[in-house]
């Protein structure tokens, strides 16, 4: 209990015995009877009869049960400072101290109360740990009695199986030795077996050589019969081939004398219908010939008539070609006409012959001219030639058409030419076909290719300008 904080304060507690103090305090001791009797090796508790309280170093105060502070022996003491009555301070004061005392005495009765509780907690466990040292123990005396048990019966079992093994050892001689003996018996009777079969196997030899001399005998007999026979069958056979043979030569010679004669008949026909086809060959190779020569003169006046109108066409496109540039443009071979022709001029005249190249349905009788085309060129037109056809020339054509036209008008006309003088339109319009003449054909096509080939980039840039 010293040291004991109770509401904030230390606690000094101190105990005092009555006389005659081994009356009441047993010594310890671990009887049973003496423990079941008193609940604790400690003996009965004694009561307090004296507290000393300290309250931080302040005072210390002595009291009695049922005593009023200020009287030791039930008389009042005398004031130390006069003899009169106290004043009202005095006894103020004196209150508090009582007041104070009783609440330290209430406090120190509260520790004593859980200083009790405490005590009486570790006689119960103290009780508890020697009711478990009891139980322990009998455990301990139970545990020893089962565990003699078991090694009595333990002992039992190994004394069983020492038995067992001897029994099963016997068993196993047992079991050796009846088999040793069966395993003589059967040598003695595989030996026997074996005699025996050696004797079946020479007896059975015996029997198969006899078999086989009589076997060998019979043969014998049924190979010369056989031999007879076949000797009797060969010279029937011989004497039968020979007739064969005598009348196959008889059948050879009719057979070689009709295939020479049927030889001969077949030379004789073959020779004729040779001359015949021969003859019939040279018949139709003359006819054929005739014919061909007869085609081919055919083939001559027919060309020679479609040349004759394809130069007289041709002429006549020319003609009438030079009579519209002569009437509409006033193109003439002479030195004035050539010095008032302009770019403007040449422009109006390519938009005006671009639609006239396109109603126009060129064909045998209106074949496709160098002056039927509306090239794109700024020359005068009497001085064009195949050779004046340029990539550069078209370009300038162009230029000098976007510089006169307005913008829609010159994209119109970049799109009309670069499709009327596409290779696909002018053999979709079979234009060339027109042509008989080769050499012309072929000016024709690579001078369109030219124009074609200029005007595509133009074409190109005047699309991604839109």
């Amino acid at each position: 209990m010293n040291g004991r904080v109770v509401g904030g304060k230390n606690l000094i507690v101190r105990y005092h015995e009555p006389l005659h103090q081994d009356l009441f305090r047993l010594a310890p001791t671990t009887d049973q009877s003496a423990t079941e009797k008193n609940g604790s090796v400690w003996g009965p508790r004694m009561p307090v009869s004296r507290v000393l309280l300290r309250q931080n170093d302040i005072s210390v105060l002595r009291f009695d049960e049922q005593q009023e502070p200020g009287s030791a022996n039930g008389t009042k003491v005398p004031d130390e400072r006069s003899n009169g009555k106290p004043t009202a301070q005095e006894k103020a004061e004196q209150h508090a101290v009582l007041d104070e005392a009783r609440r330290k005495r209430e406090e120190a009765e509260e520790a004593e109360r859980a200083a009790c509780a405490e005590q009486e907690m570790a006689e119960d466990t103290e009780r508890i740990a020697q009711q478990a040292v009891a139980d322990a123990a009998q455990a301990y005396e139970a545990t020893r009695a089962r565990q003699h048990e078991a090694d009595a019966a333990v002992e039992a079992a190994e004394r069983a199986l020492r038995a067992a093994k001897e029994q099963q050892l016997e068993t196993v001689r047992e079991a050796v030795r009846r088999r040793e003996e069966a395993e003589q018996m059967e040598a003695r009777e595989r030996e026997a077996a074996r005699r025996a079969f050696d004797e079946y196997e020479r007896e059975e030899a015996k029997r198969r050589e006899e078999l086989k001399r009589e076997q060998a005998r019979r043969e014998e007999g049924d190979r010369r019969r056989q031999e007879a026979k076949r000797d009797a069958e060969l010279r029937d056979s011989i004497r039968k081939m020979k007739i064969m043979r005598e009348q196959e030569e008889t059948d050879r010679r009719e057979r070689e004398r009709q295939a020479r004669l049927q030889k001969e008949q077949e030379e004789r026909r073959r020779l004729e219908a040779e001359r015949l086809a021969r003859e019939e060959a040279e018949r139709m190779a003359l006819a054929e010939q005739k014919r061909k020569e007869r085609e081919q003169q055919e083939r001559m006046t027919l060309e020679a008539r479609r040349l004759r109108l394809y130069r007289n066409a041709a002429a006549k496109e020319r003609t009438r070609c030079q009579q519209r540039d002569a009437v509409q443009w006033s193109i003439r071979a002479d030195l004035i006409f050539r010095r008032l022709w302009t770019r403007q001029l040449s422009i109006r005249r390519f938009h005006t012959l671009c639609i006239e190249f396109d109603e126009i349905k060129f064909g045998d009788a209106q074949p496709l001219t160098f002056e039927s085309v509306p090239w794109p060129m700024l020359h005068y037109p009497l001085d064009l030639t195949f050779d004046g056809i340029e990539w550069s020339a078209v370009e300038q054509f162009f230029a000098a058409a976007k510089l006169s036209l307005a913008e829609s008008e010159y994209k119109m006309m970049v799109e009309k030419a670069h499709r009327r003088f596409h290779p696909d339109k002018w053999r979709s319009r079979g234009l060339l076909n027109t042509v008989l003449d080769e050499g012309l054909r072929k000016r024709l096509e690579d001078a369109g290719n030219i124009v074609a080939q200029a005007i595509t980039p133009l074409w190109l840039a005047s699309k991604s300008a839109r």
